[in-house]
């Protein structure tokens, strides 16, 4: 048994000393946060590489661009048009990005759900225009398609005898 057992603490030692020397030792971060750094983050952690990094990003962002001159409206231009000096609020409606969700209670659809004309998604709870406040307005987009499926038509008139 004295053979097999040096056998065995002969393999296990080879095994310890092969994995400790191939796992690089962790390096502490160069900012003196108290993490582990990395060699390809400059041996900087994950939050300090990010901090420094965006404070980089500012003074690359303020380089001025010339301008255009098809960029730049005519005066011509302008004056042919009202429809630049209109002032429009923008749109402040948000957009469902994911629409694997319901809108209002954010529960998973899959492949279920229910889209309404207010270009969201919704679960089978939501999905009636009631229950989920809908900005849609039914009533004149009923009101258009009658108007347009079904025309005034109006007899000639008669002439007087």
């Amino acid at each position: 048994q004295s053979t097999w057992g040096n056998i065995l603490e002969n393999l296990i030692e080879k095994v310890m000393s092969d994995t400790n020397t191939s796992r690089p030792q962790p390096i502490p971060c160069n900012a003196g946060c108290g993490f582990y750094g990395n060699p390809l983050t400059e041996n900087l952690c994950s939050k300090c590489f990010k901090e420094k990094h965006q404070d980089e990003a500012p003074s690359a962002s303020k380089r001025v661009e010339p301008v255009k001159e098809s960029d730049v409206p005519r005066k011509d231009s302008m004056l042919r048009s009202p429809d630049v000096f209109r002032d429009e609020p923008p749109s402040t409606k948000p957009i469902q990005e994911n629409k694997s969700r319901c809108w209002t209670c954010k529960k998973k659809v899959g492949l279920l759900g229910f889209p309404c004309r207010c270009d969201y998604v919704f679960c089978a709870e939501h999905r009636y225009a009631e229950s989920h406040q809908c900005e849609f307005d039914y009533k004149t987009d009923q009101r258009e398609k009658l108007r347009s499926a079904n025309p005034t038509i109006q007899a000639e008139k008669l002439t007087k005898i």
